[in-house]
């Protein structure tokens, strides 16, 4: 509820205020886990509803996949971008998985279509026992 309750606010469309939110929803959802959360570059501009939208329940659909099913003790997140794209990095060192054996994909497509929505793409690098990394890349709008 929070996130739609920050979602509406119309004082809240910078990148920056994006990030921030982010950072604040990490230990709402991995409670425990020992995170990381960097920010690499800092740009910014302001992004409309839409944008905000669907980078901020992609970030959670990644922090919550990665909290149920990757039994990782430690969860990093990183956030940068410049003028032209944004991006997010979520990366545990958990269990791994092998996308086509997954019999319950529906995180990984959700992510898959926030992204498409933006003109976006998501990369998943995983490894059975050694972690799972995922990087979700959309174009800045001006």
């Amino acid at each position: 509820m929070r996130d739609i309750v920050w979602l509406l606010d119309t004082r809240e469309t910078s990148l920056e205020k994006l990030r921030l939110q982010m950072k604040r929803l990490v230990p709402s959802v991995l409670g425990s886990v020992a995170t990381e959360f960097q920010v690499i570059a800092e740009p910014d501009t302001e992004v409309d509803f839409k944008f905000r939208r669907e980078v901020l329940f992609a970030f959670r659909e990644s922090l919550n996949n990665a909290a149920r099913h990757s039994g990782s003790e430690r969860i990093q997140c990183r956030v940068g971008g410049d003028d032209e794209e944004f991006w997010f990095e979520v990366q545990d060192w958990g269990k791994g998985f092998d996308e086509e054996n997954v019999t319950h994909v529906n995180g990984v497509a959700n992510l898959r279509k926030r992204a498409g929505a933006l003109g976006g793409k998501v990369v998943i690098e995983s490894e059975s026992d050694a972690g799972t990394k995922i990087t979700f890349t959309v174009p800045l709008r001006k």
